[in-house]
C-alpha cells in the first residue's frame, strides 16, 4: 500500500478528522462490509476530479497511451465514445493499453475511472480483465449513477471484484435508465455470492435498472434465476414498446 492509499484510507475511517480513531468510529468500521477495502467516493466537482486524477498521474509518462485516454474523457472529447481496457483493444496481440492500466495503482485507476462521471458520448466500457478490486467500486458506482450516464454495454468480467465491491456497483445501476447488457463472469475470487445475486435479483424485480435485457453470468439460486429472467423479459418488451413509439413518432413528424 503507499503512503496516499494508506492516507485515504485513514480519512475514510476518520469520520470526524481528528485524527484519532474512536470507539463509535471503529464499532462502524467493523459493522460496514467493505470498509477497509472500498476507496472513498469520488468528488462532487468534475474539476476536483480531474485535479485528483492529475496528481495520481504525475509519475506517468507524457506519452502514455491510458493517460492521454483518459484526458479525453475528461475533456467530453464526442470521438470517445468507446472505452475498452481489456486485451488487444489496440488490435490483435497488442495489449498496451490493458497491461498500463493494469500496472497503476487502485487510487490512480479509481481516479481514472471517475472521470467517466457525467460523460454524454461513452456508450461501451469494456474493463475486462485489468486487474479491477473491490477498491475502485466506488468510482464505478459514482459513474453508473451518475444523471446523464449513457454508458449501455458495462464488461467487468475476469477481474477481483467480491461482494464489498459489487454490492455498490448494483447500487449505482438501480437508477440507470440505458445499461443494456452487464457483465460480471469469471471473478478471480469465484462465483457470485448469494447476496449479490439476491442483490441483482432485488434490483431488477423491483423495477430499477430497466434497460437491461442481457446480464451473465446466469443465477446460480433457482429462486434468483427466475426472478431475474422474468425481469429480463419484461425489460425487453419495455425496450420494444419504447422502440416502438419513438418509430410511430418520428413517423407522424414526418
Amino acid at each position: 500500500m503507499s503512503v496516499e492509499e494508506a492516507t485515504d484510507l485513514i480519512k475514510s475511517v476518520d469520520v470526524n478528522g481528528d485524527g484519532v480513531l474512536q470507539i463509535e468510529e471503529f464499532c462502524e468500521l467493523m459493522a460496514t462490509p467493505g470498509s477497509l477495502t472500498l476507496l472513498p467516493r469520488p468528488a462532487a466537482s468534475a474539476e476536483e476530479r480531474l485535479a485528483r486524477f492529475r496528481s495520481e498521474a504525475t509519475a506517468i509518462k507524457a506519452s502514455s497511451p491510458v493517460k492521454a485516454l483518459f484526458e479525453k474523457i475528461a475533456a467530453h472529447d464526442p470521438t470517445v465514445v468507446k472505452v475498452g481496457l481489456n486485451m488487444g483493444e489496440l488490435g490483435a496481440g497488442t495489449t498496451a493499453l490493458n497491461m498500463e492500466f493494469r500496472a497503476w495503482t487502485p487510487t490512480r485507476r479509481a481516479a481514472a475511472l471517475a472521470l467517466l462521471v457525467g460523460n454524454p458520448h461513452i456508450t461501451d466500457l469494456n474493463l475486462a480483465g485489468t486487474g479491477l478490486t473491490d477498491r475502485c467500486a466506488r468510482a464505478l458506482e459514482a459513474v453508473l449513477g451518475a444523471p446523464g450516464c449513457c454508458i449501455e454495454v458495462l464488461n467487468l468480467e475476469r477481474n477481483h471484484l467480491s461482494e464489498p465491491g459489487l454490492l455498490p456497483i448494483l447500487d449505482g445501476i438501480k437508477s440507470n435508465a440505458v445499461l443494456r447488457q452487464l457483465q460480471l463472469t469469471g471473478q478471480n475470487n469465484g462465483p457470485l455470492t448469494t447476496s449479490v445475486e439476491v442483490a441483482i435479483a432485488q434490483m431488477l424485480d423491483s423495477g430499477g435498472a430497466t434497460a437491461i435485457v442481457k446480464l451473465s453470468p446466469p443465477m446460480r439460486n433457482p429462486n434468483e434465476r427466475r426472478r431475474v429472467e422474468a425481469a429480463l423479459s419484461r425489460n425487453m418488451e419495455l425496450q420494444r414498446k419504447k422502440r416502438l413509439s419513438a418509430q410511430q413518432a418520428a413517423a407522424a413528424a414526418a
